[in-house]
């Protein structure tokens, strides 16, 4: 009875392995298998290089961070050392006078005392002068040389002027320490007592 069971059973079996679904399908299951094998092997390969340019990417951002940081740190440092230039050049820029300030800056120069020489101490060397003197006191005042005409024939002159800390505008004659508001024409006919001046040219150095 049990041989007979054996033998019915290798029988059965034999059938089935010859039946062509049963191929078809375990081929077809192989091949499935193989791709997917195949295809966890290429997804892989793909994720071990997609993680080695990651840690490549990631090297890279933290080279620029510190790249970054080393900049923000020289552009402190830069900032910081502008201000202290800036601090240190503010002592020796030269101000602007208030009209006081101007008054008394003149009263206090000796330029005025200086006597007046035709050819060796002129109106060019009182303006000069004025100016020197008001650089080492810490104000801004240029010299200015004018050319003009007038009814006894013109000629040239030197003299200051000056922007006031309130934005206005004065001449300053340096031989008589007198401060002018008015036009250029008005000081020069005042200084020169003429009834009129033209003016040609006018040069201000700073």
């Amino acid at each position: 009875m049990s041989v007979q069971s054996d033998e019915n059973y290798c029988r059965e079996c034999g059938r089935r392995f010859k039946d062509p679904r049963l191929v078809v399908t375990s081929l077809i299951l192989i091949v499935v298998l193989g791709a997917a094998v195949v295809e966890a092997i290429y997804f892989q390969t793909l994720l071990q290089e997609y993680t080695a340019q990651l840690h490549e990417y990631e090297r890279k951002v933290a080279s620029l961070e510190s790249r970054v940081q080393d900049l923000e740190s020289d552009q402190t440092r830069l900032k910081n050392e502008k201000m202290q230039l800036s601090k240190e050049l503010s002592h020796y820029r030269l101000k602007r006078p208030t009209y006081y300030e101007l008054l008394d800056f003149l009263a206090n120069d000796g330029t005025s005392e200086h006597v007046y020489r035709k050819g060796s101490y002129v109106c060019m060397n009182f303006a000069w002068d004025l100016k020197a003197n008001a650089i080492q006191q810490g104000w801004n005042i240029s010299f200015v040389s004018i050319n003009f005409d007038d009814p006894t024939g013109g000629g040239g002159h030197a003299c200051n002027g000056a922007y006031l800390a309130d934005g206005s505008w004065v001449w300053i004659e340096p031989q008589t320490d007198r401060i002018y508001r008015d036009s250029v024409e008005s000081y020069l006919e005042s200084f020169f007592g003429v009834s009129w001046v033209q003016v040609e040219e006018i040069v201000v150095v700073w």
